[in-house]
């Protein structure tokens, strides 16, 4: 074998070569470019879901306070017994009503890692 043809044999295999490691390089990028946009998704959904919890939730504390205060002012202000257990009745549906609000819309908790 002259040393032409030895030449060709070697840049024939280089070329190979070099075209399997950019094919794996692609198909790598192809790869990790799907696992970010996933990532990216799962991330966004949780925001989403996590701002409308957080909006619900900033409602409930505003009527807890809002029953609070009516507690206090209707409380103190009743004339008798019975218009202060009906004021503390109230206070008392209110808390129950935001309480069961608040079961139903947990803060869920940060994805870690890879969402699934």
């Amino acid at each position: 074998m002259t040393t032409p043809e030895r030449l060709r044999r070697r840049q024939r295999r280089e070329s190979a070569g070099i075209a399997l490691l950019a094919v794996l390089l692609v198909a790598a990028f192809i790869y990790f470019q799907g696992q970010a946009d996933a990532q990216k998704r799962c991330l966004t959904n949780y925001i989403t879901a996590n701002s409308a919890t957080s909006q619900i939730r900033s409602e409930l504390v505003e009527r807890e306070s809002k029953a609070t205060r009516n507690l206090l002012l209707n409380g103190t202000a009743a004339q008798s017994r019975e218009e202060f257990q009906a004021a503390r009745q109230a206070y008392v549906r209110a808390i129950k009503q935001i309480d069961k609000a608040r079961r139903e819309n947990p803060v869920r908790p940060f994805p870690e890692g890879v969402c699934d």
